[in-house]
């Protein structure tokens, strides 16, 4: 599914959590890592820059502990603004995913999200899986992301714009010990209800694998998405999001970004016509 991902590391303890996680990508079909380590230029007075041998030395440090898994592993420093060289680092190489870990908790670590990892969602045109790491210690933190790719959520319209997202969530239920799928109607016609409900059931039956559905009517559908994955104590929300860029800032605020800023759980979101497949 994804070959190559591109991992933001800044040695943050959510960060150092993640890389212990990192095992578990190859659920994912990855093969290849690269380590990515911004000197931001946005805080110049607690700034890296100058002191990129320093922490290129301690991204070979984790990129060695990461070759135990089978990885192909690089790892790069760079200077600029974290969304913008993540996503550049992520084009350069060919990448077709990013992963950013994020604790999520404080005002100060949400108004981060926003200003980092929502960035990199808006404007990146491959798959963003955004990591939720709660546990402070790296053995927990690695069953957490082990549970991720066991309890698996489809949040899906059922438009062209969910069709890929719904394939990687198909693939990864297949493996998945819980597999849910989600739709919210705006409408709030029982008949139409009952449709969609026959469309999602077909996705699952389509490929043989169990699902518990859930369709139900409501204009927020972040609040049912997110209220879904706490109930069914799911591991990760799978969510398709279209295009990339100024305009994708308005339609990814419509729901897989109210996801990430409402929910406590990890979020992969897959592009409608991503520039890097596989």
């Amino acid at each position: 599914m994804f070959r190559h991902a591109v991992v933001g590391v800044d040695f943050s303890p959510s960060s150092e959590a993640l890389v212990a996680c990192l095992g578990e990508l190859r659920t994912l079909g990855t093969e290849v890592l690269t380590l990515v380590y911004v000197a931001s230029v946005a805080y110049p007075g607690g700034s890296a820059i100058g002191h990129e041998a320093h922490y290129r030395e301690r991204l070979h440090d984790l990129a060695e502990s990461l070759t135990t898994h089978g990885f192909e592993v690089h790892a790069d420093v760079v200077v600029g603004y974290p969304a913008a060289e993540l996503v550049a680092s992520a084009e350069r190489v060919g990448a077709s995913l990013i992963v950013i870990g994020s604790r999520g908790e404080s005002l100060v670590e949400r108004w981060f999200l926003g200003s980092t990892a929502m960035d990199v969602v808006a404007h990146a045109p491959m798959a963003v899986m955004l990591v939720r790491i709660e546990p402070t210690s790296p053995e927990a933190s690695a069953a957490v992301c082990a549970r991720a790719f066991a309890r698996v959520l489809l949040a899906t319209d059922l438009s062209a714009a969910a069709e890929r997202a719904t394939r990687v969530a198909l693939d990864l239920a297949e493996a998945a010990e819980a597999f849910a799928i989600v739709s919210v109607l705006d409408a709030q016609s029982a008949a139409d209800e009952a449709h969609v409900r026959a469309q999602v059931q077909r996705l699952a039956d389509e490929r043989g694998v169990p699902a518990t559905i859930h369709v139900m009517s409501g204009a927020r559908a972040s609040e049912h998405i997110v209220a879904v994955a706490e109930a069914e104590d799911m591991g990760i929300v799978v969510v398709g999001r279209r295009g990339h860029g100024p305009l994708h800032d308005r339609l990814v605020g419509s729901t897989a970004e109210a996801v990430v800023r409402r929910g406590q759980v990890s979020v992969l979101m897959v592009p409608e016509h991503p520039r890097h497949i596989g």
